[in-house]
């Protein structure tokens, strides 16, 4: 978004300055009306995308807490004698704060519909008085080409146009400016929270692992029994994704295996967001012939968003080793983790 509105922005100093010699011109007095019919104009554009703001609104439902869900995530099906009165406590502080969202929510989404009702009818007067304003516009222009100046007048128009639209478009990309970073730290904030909770996943299946493994310390028989994890972890869907995303071009084929087992999604993303062909380039499978072409599919931000959401976790391993034959009789990948 910022470099699209550094261009545009590039373009309309560029058209500002042609327009600036019309001033000076014969056609001094069209010029400055025109500016200032285009100046409210955009103006307006931007208050509509302020209403259009209202009427998507906010929710504060998105700050409600779901206790339940977080204890099962965490584990605890009962709290402590101890600590239970404490927990207790703090779980209706939750509730309260939730009920009292959920009312403010209703609310505030109705004043907001009516607030964009009103402002939209406003700016419908105004576009009305613009329409007049530029008819009387134009019957002023008529008369200056009956003067001979049809030239200057024509291209004054020309530029009057382009400039309308550049601004029109800028004034779009600002409006929206300030909710693209609320949507990116509520995904930032998002993406944390599910970082955490694939975090505290991992750790309670490492510590179910440690208890199986102390289970098989001893020989059963003439095998002993080990559960081991693969670092490479479980890939299939990431896998999926590069190569939906990466059809038609062999990759699948020259290395997307080995760019799977050797990185995380969430690695991949930072890579590609950043544009870092060189880092691209040193990745298992990739090299200087891919780097540019991931970059140039997978590089967009929808696409690195939606790469930030898959999962590669470890995939554990049962390990049977004959102790006689000295050798691995089972060595497979283990489900239910």
């Amino acid at each position: 978004m910022a470099e699209g509105r550094t261009a545009l922005s590039a373009q309309l100093a560029t058209i500002n300055e042609r327009l600036q010699a019309s001033e000076e011109s014969k056609i001094k007095t069209v010029a400055e009306f025109q500016n200032r019919l285009t100046a409210e104009k955009a103006f307006r554009a931007v208050l509509l995308s302020v209403a259009d703001t209202y009427r998507r609104g906010i929710s504060l439902r998105r700050y409600t807490t779901n206790v339940a869900q977080m204890r099962e995530v965490a584990g605890v099906a009962k709290y402590m004698r101890e600590t239970d009165t404490a927990f207790t406590r703090a779980e209706g502080v939750i509730a309260e704060l939730d009920e009292y969202l959920r009312k403010e929510d209703e609310g505030i989404a109705g004043r907001l519909t009516e607030a964009a009702n009103a402002l939209v009818a406003e700016l419908d007067e105004i576009e009305d008085a613009h329409g007049s304003i530029g008819e009387r516009m134009l019957d002023y222009v008529s008369k200056l080409r009956g003067q001979g100046l049809a030239g200057s007048i024509a291209e004054f128009n020309e530029l009057s146009q382009r400039k309308s639209a550049l601004v029109a478009k800028v004034s779009r990309i600002d409006a929206h400016n300030e909710q693209l970073q609320e949507i990116t730290r509520r995904f930032d904030e998002a993406i944390a929270a599910l970082t955490a909770t694939r975090a505290h996943i991992i750790d309670r299946r490492k510590a179910q692992i440690g208890r199986l493994n102390e289970a098989f310390g001893s020989r059963i028989g003439q095998y002993r029994v080990r559960i081991t994890v693969d670092l490479s972890g479980m890939y299939d869907r990431y896998k999926s994704f590069i190569d939906e995303n990466m059809h038609g071009s062999m990759f699948r084929m020259a290395g997307m295996e080995e760019l799977c087992a050797a990185t995380t999604p969430l690695d991949l993303a930072d890579l590609l967001e950043t544009k870092n062909l060189e880092a691209l380039a040193s990745l298992p499978g990739v090299g200087s012939r891919w780097a540019s072409e991931l970059v140039e599919r997978i590089g967009t931000p929808t696409v690195t968003l939606m790469l930030r959401t898959i999962w590669k976790p470890y995939l554990p391993t049962i390990r049977v080793w004959e102790t006689s034959w000295k050798r691995y009789v089972k060595n497979d990948p283990v489900t239910g983790f």
